[in-house]
């Protein structure tokens, strides 16, 4: 009884009266109508989009700056990590890039320790108001002078908390537009939470 096997693009049924010549024959033909069908392919897709070639094209090789004109293949792995590391163009890409993702840890960082200093800020006064309602309560020995001194640090807390707002403003208008802009979105995270998730530094 003939036994069949999968052959890369097809099926080709084997029997022992087949010769090695007469099965490459018939894998050669299976393999030469699937290139036909690729191609109908090709040609479909390009009517779609006309600029699929050039895609195609683009997305198989590694390009370089124009003004350098290097242009090899993708897999081609060895030529494009020696070409970045003598290339002026990749170089300057490189630092340009550096520079950048340096700009945007600055601006999230330091907007992350503004908020994270007025929710600390915030927290500790509500927790120094339930101390005074409850000494004014119990009123325990020197109960006028622990008020008067939760008072004193509310207020000092109060304009701590001020002078972070104004840090925060002077970072969202920062001269370096990459560090404003990612302060910007982990402030407008930080705005998109409830107040719950603000106190856990959810942001």
């Amino acid at each position: 009884m003939p036994k069949t096997s999968s052959i890369d693009f097809g099926i080709i049924k084997e029997d022992e009266s087949l010769t090695d010549f007469e099965l490459m024959e018939r894998m050669a033909k299976i393999e030469e109508k699937q290139k036909e069908i690729e191609k109908l392919r090709e040609r479909e897709e390009l009517k779609k989009d006309p600029d699929a070639t050039i895609k195609a094209y683009r997305a198989a090789h590694f390009i370089c700056h124009p003004r350098c004109g290097f242009v090899v293949d993708r897999r081609d792995e060895a030529s494009i990590i020696q070409h970045k590391s003598q290339c002026g163009y990749c170089i300057e890409t490189r630092e340009a890039k550096a520079r950048e993702m340096e700009a945007i840890k600055d601006g999230n960082c330091k907007m992350r320790y503004i908020l994270h200093s007025i929710e600390n800020g915030k927290q500790e006064i509500e927790n120094l108001k339930r101390k005074i309602q409850r000494e004014e309560k119990e009123q325990q020995p020197n109960w006028q002078f622990v008020i008067k001194m939760s008072q004193s640090k509310i207020h000092e807390l109060e304009n701590h908390i001020f002078q972070e707002g104004i840090q925060k403003h002077k970072l969202l208008r920062h001269e370096n537009e990459i560090v404003a802009q990612s302060a910007k979105a982990l402030y407008d995270k930080y705005l998109s939470l409830t107040p719950q998730q603000r106190s856990r530094c959810q942001y």
